[in-house]
């Protein structure tokens, strides 16, 4: 173990860490090439899941010489991989599981699912996450869904009913008023040629959500 510091910490968004590496390359292009060359040696210690090594950039790497933009690379392979360990060490190091950047994580990894296996190990890296500070009920910008509204979407019955159990809102209101348990319902009525498990499930779903107070609309009748 290392004595944990700040080397994964954002000190700017990531618009302005390019503007400062483009500054470095024309004024200290051999500063700008270290920055980089750091950057490429992080992501590659993740992408082989060498613990190791990873301790050891904590410990030697020059905090100066990281950019954030390698970070959250990092971070999305580890997220994609469920390297929580990772994760961990990274966090423990500054990295913030809260910023703008990847506030959307939590909706891609739903949307990977492609298994009850996968749904499983889904479940430990979401707690993970909002434990570490990601808001659970993060609206999207494309569409405002909340990762809720994913899951329900795609008819993942344990993921809605985990998402739930962490605080997930059951009467998000999205764009065009769309709300999870509409997005249930459409699962229902668009995939009627589906296996019976599948549609069971759909169904335990949507008495899922009404259980919690879920609702089609917010509007009033």
């Amino acid at each position: 173990m290392v004595d944990a510091r700040q080397l994964f910490r954002c000190r700017r968004s990531l618009q302005e860490e390019m503007v400062v590496l483009r500054n470095l390359q024309e004024k200290f292009p051999m500063q700008a090439s270290r920055i980089i060359e750091n950057g490429n040696k992080l992501v590659q210690i993740v992408q082989l899941g060498n613990i190791r090594a990873l301790y050891l950039a904590i410990r030697y790497m020059d905090e100066s010489y990281i950019m954030p933009f390698f970070s959250i690379r990092m971070f999305r392979i580890a997220c994609n991989r469920n390297r929580l360990d990772i994760l961990s060490i990274m966090i423990k190091n500054g990295f913030d599981a809260s910023q703008i950047a990847i506030r959307n994580t939590v909706h891609k990894m739903i949307e990977l699912v492609d298994s009850d296996e996968s749904a499983t190990s889904l479940q430990s890296l979401v707690r993970f996450l909002v434990e570490s500070g990601m808001n659970v009920n993060w609206q999207r910008e494309c569409d405002l869904w909340t990762p809720l509204h994913v899951a329900c979407d795609r008819n993942h019955l344990s993921i809605a009913y985990f998402l739930v159990s962490i605080g997930a809102d059951v009467n998000a209101v999205a764009q065009y008023d769309r709300m999870p348990l509409q997005c249930a319902l459409s699962f229902s009525q668009k995939n009627q040629n589906h296996s019976s498990r599948v549609m069971t499930e759909n169904q335990q779903l949507i008495d899922m959500l009404r259980q919690h107070g879920a609702r089609e609309t917010w509007r009033t009748p």
